[in-house]
C-alpha cells in the first residue's frame, strides 16, 4: 500500500488535483507499522498500538507537529475513545519523526500572524481581547459548517459517481474533466495542494494572511475542488485544502 498511495498522490498533485498530503503520511506510516506487525506476530492489542504509532509518526512529520500528530493517532482509529496506553508510543514515534525531518533538512511551512490589537477600555488586566474572543468563536462555528459541508458533498459525489458511472476507470476520468471545466471557469488558483502560488496575486493559504489575499467565496470554490478530486477517485489528504 505504502508505494501505491505515495506514486497515487504524487500524480493527484503533479496534474493539479486539488488534496492534501497528510492523508498519504498517514497511510504510508500505518501500513508499514501493520506490515511489520504481522512479521513479528504481535498479539492483537500490540499491533494495534504499533499501528497508531505508525500513524503518529506519518501525521508529525508532514506537518512538523508531533503533538498534534500523537492526538490524532490516538483518536483516530476509534472516534470517542482514547488508548491511554499508547500515548507514551505514539508520542515518541511523533517527535522522532519531526526530529528525522529536520535532521535532513526538511522545513515546513510557517504561518505569522500580524495582531495589533490593544486591551478594551477597564479591561488592561486581562490580557485578552473579548470582541476577538466572539469573532474567534464564531468562526470556529463556521468553519465546522464547512467541514460538514466538505464531508457531506464529497461523500455525495462519490456515491453518485458509483452509480452513474458504471465503467470504474470512467470515474476518475470525468473527475478530471470537471476539475479541468472549473480551472476555466475560476482559474488556476484551486489546484493542487494550495499552500502557495508562485503567483504572489493567487489565492492561497499563504496568501489568506494578507488582506485581500482571498475572494468571498475562495472557500467555497476550495471545498468543490477537493471533493470532486476526492470524491472521483483521486488520492490525497483532506486537511491542507480545508485549511485554505
Amino acid at each position: 500500500m505504502a508505494p501505491l498511495v505515495l506514486f497515487s498522490t504524487v500524480i493527484t498533485h503533479l496534474f493539479g488535483g486539488s488534496a492534501g498530503r497528510e492523508g498519504t503520511a498517514v497511510q504510508i506510516g500505518g501500513s508499514i507499522a501493520h506490515f511489520l506487525g504481522n512479521q513479528m506476530r504481535l498479539s492483537r492489542e500490540n499491533a494495534r498500538i504499533l499501528l497508531m504509532t505508525g500513524i503518529a509518526g506519518g501525521f508529525g512529520a508532514v506537518f512538523g507537529t508531533p503533538v498534534a500528530g500523537a492526538i490524532f493517532a490516538l483518536e483516530v482509529l476509534v472516534i470517542g475513545k482514547i488508548k491511554y496506553e499508547a500515548l507514551l508510543p505514539c508520542l515518541m514515534a511523533a517527535v522522532l519523526s519531526d526530529i528525522v525531518c529536520s535532521a535532513w533538512g526538511i522545513h515546513h511551512t510557517r504561518y505569522q500572524i500580524g495582531f495589533t490589537g490593544r486591551p478594551m477600555a477597564g479591561m488592561q488586566s486581562i490580557h485578552f481581547n473579548s470582541v476577538l474572543l466572539l469573532k474567534a468563536i464564531a468562526a470556529g462555528i463556521a468553519f465546522g459548517l464547512a467541514a460538514r459541508l466538505f464531508t457531506t458533498l464529497s461523500h455525495t459525489i462519490k456515491d453518485y459517481a458509483n452509480q452513474l458511472i458504471k465503467p470504474k476507470w470512467l470515474i476518475p476520468a470525468t473527475g478530471g474533466l470537471l476539475i479541468i471545466g472549473l480551472a476555466f471557469l475560476t482559474g488556476p488558483d484551486y489546484l493542487s495542494l494550495g499552500v502557495s502560488n508562485p503567483d504572489p496575486g493567487a489565492v492561497s493559504i499563504l496568501s489568506c494572511f494578507n488582506e485581500g489575499g482571498a475572494g468571498y467565496f475562495s472557500w467555497f470554490w476550495k471545498i468543490l475542488f477537493t471533493a470532486i478530486t476526492l470524491g472521483m477517485g483521486f488520492k490525497g489528504g483532506e486537511v491542507t485544502p480545508l485549511f485554505l
